[in-house]
């Protein structure tokens, strides 16, 4: 079964981060998420700042000796490998969603973007989750 626009959802940075860290918890619905995403059931969409953003907490990890470069290389496969349609949200959204909600303008992508694609966004941060774009 192909996934249609109605199974579409908006993943962040921190619903990502919890699935391919093996020293984190998954929540059931970020598991659900990208296992329903492997077998094309729903699209998994971000914007272009998602890859930035995994890129950083990997190279952090690094840096606080949380994991080493090898598991580093393993985990930013795993990333590359996930079934994420990438798109740019409305910049002009984005200042406005920033500002009405008080959020970074790196998060107020992803709201933007869950917006525009009248889509759920997959989330573990309290402060997203309570917006109501």
């Amino acid at each position: 079964m192909a996934a249609n626009i109605s199974s579409r959802i908006v993943v962040d940075a921190s619903a990502v981060l919890s699935f391919i860290f093996p020293d984190e918890s998954t929540p059931k619905g970020v598991l659900t998420a990208f296992r329903k995403a492997s077998k094309n059931l729903i699209v998994l969409t971000a914007p272009t700042l998602l890859c930035y953003e995994i890129g950083n907490a990997i190279r952090s990890a690094v840096k606080q000796k949380r994991i080493n470069k090898l598991t580093a290389t393993s985990i930013i496969e795993i990333f590359y490998q996930l079934k994420i349609v990438y798109l740019d949200p409305n910049i002009n959204d984005i200042i406005f969603l920033s500002l009405k909600y008080n959020l970074s303008f790196y998060d107020a992508s992803y709201l933007s973007l869950a917006k525009e694609k009248n889509a759920k966004l997959l989330t573990l941060d309290k402060k997203l989750l309570a917006c109501k774009p």
